[in-house]
């Protein structure tokens, strides 16, 4: 394989895809929290031009001028970031960045396999807070979803399922 991946950014989905990759043979480095203690700014950026793909979560950046290290005791800059990196390597983000890198950018929140299985963490938490703060069961209730993209699906698809009468209300279908 060969192929040296930086991990970069600390929540538990770059955790389990940091293992897959090491118990698949690739030679993976982390920016800490992961697997190793925190990194200093600079050695992001030496892990970032030594590595031949950068793993980075979601979002990659909350705010395109910083990238999204919780493990990282620096402020660490997409721009530098990407002038380590340089237009050899590839990055894959959470995240459109092809304006931001000049190598080649994948982008997996534009896949439909991430992006369904994304939405529906975020569908349950959507459950979960109905039913923490309502006085009423879910069950046998109203329920308005506005927007029916791909979390919108998920929320009224959950909500159905527990017998709530579902109405979605979205600009086109």
């Amino acid at each position: 394989m060969g192929e040296k991946i930086f991990v970069l950014g600390g929540d538990l989905r770059l955790l389990y895809a940091f293992k897959a990759l090491l118990a698949n043979g690739f030679e993976v480095s982390s920016s800490g929290g992961i697997e190793n203690p925190p990194m200093t700014r600079n050695r992001i950026l030496n892990s970032a031009s030594e590595c031949d793909v950068l793993l980075l979560g979601v979002p990659a950046s909350k705010d395109l001028k910083t990238v999204n290290a919780p493990f990282c005791d620096d402020t660490v800059l997409l721009s530098d970031i990407s002038d380590a990196v340089g237009g050899d390597k590839t990055v894959i983000c959470g995240g459109s960045l092809e304006n931001v890198f000049s190598c080649r950018c994948v982008d997996y929140l534009k896949r439909d396999d991430f992006a369904y299985y994304n939405a529906v963490p975020t569908a349950e938490g959507v459950l979960e807070i109905a039913i923490r703060e309502t006085d009423i069961t879910v069950s046998n209730s109203k329920c308005l979803v506005i927007g029916y993209g791909r979390i919108g699906k998920v929320i009224a698809n959950m909500f159905s399922r527990l017998g709530t009468q579902v109405t979605v209300s979205a600009r086109k279908m």
